[in-house]
C-alpha cells in the first residue's frame, strides 16, 4: 500500500511539474495570410500585418538582332544576341492624406556592343512615390519626365529609332482640373538631357581648322517643364513646354563662357478607335538648345549649341535648333496576333559659324522606320519579330572632328530582330 501511494505521488507531482512547464512555453501566434488585394487591379496582395497593397511583377527576354555591314570596321557584328531582367515592384496604400505609391524597377542586361566584347549591366529604371488625392498629385523620383508623350511602339534595339522619351529625377505636381483635363509643372535635372556644345579655335578663308566638343558647365539650375493634357474615352491629348540653361565655356579660353536660355515646346496625340483594335499616337516637338527633348542624336554629331569664334571674352553660344515627330500605329488582328508600323522624322540645324560655310557643319536630318508582329500563343509569352530601316543624311559629309579623328559620314542602313518576352 505505501509503495502504490509513493507510486500516485510521484505520478501527480511529475504532471504538476510538466503542467507547469508547459505553461511556460510560448505560444504560436495565429498564422495571418496572404489576402488578395482588389482595390488597385489584378495581381496585389495585402503586405500581412499592413494596409499597403503590393504587386510584384516583371519580365526575362531574348533577342537575336542582325544588321548590316559596317564597311569601315573589319570589328562590326552584324549578328548579336541580348538577354534583359526586369523586376518591378509597386506598393500602394490609402491614408487620411490620399493614395500614396511607391513605384521601383531594376533592369539588368547583357549583350555585346556594335564592336568588341559582351558587356553587362544593372540599373534602376524607375524608383518614384507619389501622392494622389483629389486636388491633384505630387511625384517625385526617378520618373518620366512630364514633357514626353509619345515616343515609339517600335523595339528599336540595334536600329535605335529615335525616342527621346527617359526617365529624368523629378519634382512634380498634377492639378487635377477636372472632366479629364489635368495640369502638370515639373522641376527636372538637366543633366539627363544634355548634349554638350561643339567649340572651334580658328577659322580661315571660311574653313574651320580645329574642332572639339565641350561638356556642359556645373548646373545653376534645374529645367522647368509644363503640360497641360486632356483623357477622355477616344483617347488623349497633350501640350507640353520646357525652359533651362546652356552654359559652356571653351576649354581654350576657360575664362570665357556664356550662359542662353533655351527651351522646347510640343504637342502629343493617342487615339483608339472602340472595338477596333486599332490606335494611333504621335509626338511632335520644336526646340532651341534643348534639343534632346526633341530628338535621340541617332548616334551621329549633335550639340546643344556652338560656340562662336572670338576674343577670350567674347565666345557666344549659338543654340541649335531641332524638330522632329514620331508617330505610330498599332492593329489588333486577333486575341493573339498584332502588327505595328512606327516611323519618326528628325531636323537638326547647327547655328553660328557653320551658317556661314557652304556645308552647314554637322546639319543632318533623319528618317526611321519600323514595322513589328507579336505574337502571344498563351498569356504573358509574347514572340515579335521587327524589321527597320534608318537614314542620316548630312549636309557635309567627311568633316572631320578632332580630336577624336571622327568624320561625318551618312547612314543608309536594314535591320531586323526577334524577341522572346516573358511577362
Amino acid at each position: 500500500m505505501k509503495i502504490k501511494k509513493l507510486l500516485f505521488a510521484s505520478a501527480a507531482g511529475l504532471m504538476t511539474v510538466g503542467a507547469a512547464q508547459a505553461a511556460d512555453l510560448p505560444t504560436a501566434e495565429p498564422v495571418e495570410y496572404v489576402r488578395v488585394c482588389d482595390a488597385f487591379g489584378t495581381g496585389f496582395f495585402y503586405i500581412p500585418g499592413t494596409d499597403t497593397c503590393l504587386k510584384i511583377d516583371g519580365y526575362a527576354r531574348y533577342e537575336a538582332h542582325w544588321v548590316e555591314d559596317d564597311p569601315e570596321s573589319d570589328a562590326f557584328n552584324n549578328f548579336s544576341t541580348r538577354a534583359r531582367g526586369e523586376v518591378r515592384f509597386d506598393a500602394r496604400t490609402m491614408t487620411d492624406l490620399g493614395l500614396l505609391r511607391s513605384y521601383v524597377a531594376l533592369r539588368g542586361t547583357i549583350g555585346p556592343e556594335e564592336t568588341g566584347s559582351y558587356s553587362d549591366g544593372f540599373n534602376v529604371d524607375k524608383a518614384w512615390l507619389s501622392l494622389a488625392n483629389d486636388s491633384g498629385t505630387l511625384t517625385a523620383g526617378h520618373h518620366g519626365s512630364f514633357f514626353d508623350f509619345f515616343g515609339g511602339n517600335a523595339m528599336n534595339t540595334r536600329i535605335g529609332g529615335d525616342d527621346p522619351t527617359l526617365s529624368t529625377n523629378l519634382l512634380a505636381y498634377t492639378f487635377a482640373v477636372g472632366n479629364g483635363v489635368s495640369a502638370s509643372v515639373s522641376v527636372e535635372d538637366k543633366w539627363f538631357r544634355r548634349y554638350g556644345s561643339v567649340y572651334f579655335t580658328t577659322n580661315t578663308a571660311g574653313s574651320i581648322t580645329t574642332v572639339g566638343t565641350d561638356a556642359p558647365d556645373g548646373q545653376e539650375l534645374p529645367d522647368f517643364v509644363a503640360n497641360i493634357r486632356i483623357d477622355q474615352g477616344w483617347g488623349s491629348a497633350q501640350i507640353m513646354g520646357a525652359v533651362g540653361e546652356i552654359s559652356n565655356s571653351a576649354p581654350v579660353f576657360p575664362a570665357s563662357s556664356d550662359t542662353e536660355i533655351g527651351w522646347a515646346a510640343g504637342a502629343g496625340l493617342s487615339l483608339g478607335i472602340p472595338g477596333t483594335g486599332i490606335s494611333f499616337d504621335m509626338q511632335a516637338a520644336y526646340a532651341e538648345g534643348l534639343v534632346a527633348y526633341v530628338t535621340t542624336g541617332n548616334g551621329t554629331h549633335i550639340f546643344d549649341a556652338v560656340i562662336e569664334p572670338g576674343g577670350a571674352l567674347a565666345r557666344d553660344l549659338e543654340l541649335t535648333e531641332a524638330w522632329a515627330i514620331q508617330a505610330g500605329l498599332s492593329v489588333d488582328i486577333n486575341p493573339t496576333v498584332s502588327v505595328g508600323l512606327d516611323g519618326a522624322y528628325a531636323r537638326v540645324d547647327h547655328k553660328g559659324i557653320f551658317d556661314a560655310l557652304p556645308a552647314d557643319f554637322a546639319d543632318y536630318d533623319t528618317f526611321i522606320v519600323a514595322g513589328t508582329v507579336h505574337w502571344t500563343p498563351v498569356p504573358g509569352l509574347t514572340i515579335s519579330g521587327e524589321v527597320a530601316y534608318e537614314t542620316i543624311d548630312h549636309e557635309f559629309v567627311g568633316f572631320p572632328v578632332t580630336p577624336t579623328t571622327a568624320t561625318l559620314t551618312d547612314t543608309d542602313v536594314w535591320g531586323a530582330m526577334m524577341r522572346i518576352n516573358r511577362t
